[in-house]
């Protein structure tokens, strides 16, 4: 394997460490974030809408309940909505599927299972609970926000990768330039030239070493030329 083409590879290797590295953290933040957000709102829904029934289900207004429920329905978002009494269900709204699955409360984002985040609050009048509100959010604008940041961090990956690979090339070009003149040069003074000068640019390492060899072959060239007068 070329020089060239282990300096491509390391390089990239290490930038593709860093950008997996990268993409999970921003990935796991991102998530994190809309999953308090969810839990915020699920929570606060939720809490506002068992206050805002409690009058009606004292009272067994059926009518304004179902109202209520049909206002809460118009929140982005909210998939069903649920007032259940002492006595049972007593105004509910939302997918007929969604509305027969069994009321299992979510903690969290990773207790969902079928996309959709239930929250629920109790209707509490003086220490005596008199009913619940249960509300289902749904999950999926939560999953399309995640999954089109994965795709557009993917994107950028592959670019600044592609990015990376071009300037390594080009580096381990300039490096194998260098190292070649050097080569070069050292095969010419085994084979007698004495004195052999590289040419040199710029002020990094390789040019210092190409100096520290011309100065080299200079003081080469010296001791063969003395030697060869004093030999006469």
């Amino acid at each position: 394997m070329s020089f060239r083409l282990k300096t491509i590879l390391g390089i990239a290797s290490i930038e593709a460490v860093l950008l997996l590295i990268l993409i999970g953290y921003s990935l796991k933040i991102l998530k994190a974030s809309n999953e308090e957000e969810l839990l915020k709102r699920a929570h606060t829904t939720a809490a506002l809408f068992a206050t805002t029934t409690q009058n009606a289900v004292l009272a067994n207004d059926l009518a304004s309940i179902q109202s209520f429920v049909n206002n809460v329905m118009t929140n982005p978002g909210i998939v069903y909505a649920r007032v259940s009494g002492s006595r049972g269900v007593l105004a509910e709204k939302g997918d007929p599927l969604i509305l027969a699955r069994p009321f299992v409360p979510n903690k969290a984002l990773k207790d969902v299972d079928d996309d959709i985040f239930d929250a629920y609050a109790d209707i509490i009048v003086s220490g005596q609970r008199y009913g619940r509100v249960e509300i289902g959010f749904s999950i999926n604008d939560i999953k399309k926000a995640v999954n089109e940041a994965r795709n557009r961090t993917i994107g950028i990956a592959i670019i600044e990768m592609g990015l990376v690979a071009l300037f390594s090339f080009f580096l381990g070009l300039y490096l194998t330039r260098g190292l070649n003149a050097l080569k070069q040069a050292s095969v010419e003074i085994s084979e007698g030239g004495l004195g052999y000068q590289v040419q040199i640019s710029g002020s990094d390492e390789i040019a210092q070493t190409a100096m520290a060899f011309n100065e080299m072959s200079v003081k080469l060239k010296t001791l063969d030329d003395e030697r060869k007068k004093a030999e006469d």
